[in-house]
């Protein structure tokens, strides 16, 4: 018996990238009292070697949702920038987005995939404040895939401090 990393060292090791989430808060139109942001994501590769095939599952709460220029499903198929949408048998907050053969991550490069957008209290300069106070957080759970590699989970976490010191509040 042995480790499935021993075995690879035996016949030789395989050439993987490294792929990790790439997120940034981006600011949006204010007026009034809402203050609009939203939360670029992709992947990353920081590892020697391309990353083919790439993939990645987004799982988002009931206050976080992809930005839909409209409510089309022709909208939701074009809610990525790079990657295509694969509807999911699941309903709800589940996204799915891969890559074919002509899609790659090279080296110490990042790929834009979409955007996710907070709504309700997170908009509003005041839910904004109440949901400091109580010490809550904007987050979502990803999963990376890519030919020939492991899949890598996590999940991406906004405190609703962070939240107001980005839109200088």
């Amino acid at each position: 018996m042995m480790e499935h990393h021993m075995l690879e060292d035996s016949f030789g090791r395989r050439q993987k990238p490294k792929l990790d989430i790439y997120h940034k808060l981006v600011i949006g139109a204010s007026s009034g009292n809402k203050h609009h942001f939203s939360i670029l994501f992709g992947i990353k590769n920081t590892g020697k070697y391309v990353a083919t095939y790439p993939a990645i599952k987004i799982v988002t709460p009931n206050d976080l949702q992809l930005y839909f220029p409209s409510y089309s499903y022709s909208a939701v198929s074009n809610t990525s920038i790079n990657l295509k949408y694969i509807p999911t048998t699941k309903e709800g907050g589940d996204w799915f987005y891969a890559g074919g053969n002509d899609d790659v991550i090279h080296p110490n490069t990042q790929l834009d995939v979409s955007t996710l957008v907070p709504i309700g209290d997170w908009i509003i300069k005041d839910g904004l404040i109440r949901l400091s106070d109580r010490g809550k957080t904007l987050s979502f759970s990803y999963e990376i895939f890519a030919e020939g590699c492991s899949s890598v989970k996590g999940v991406v976490e906004f405190t609703a401090d962070e939240i107001l010191d980005f839109l200088r509040i």
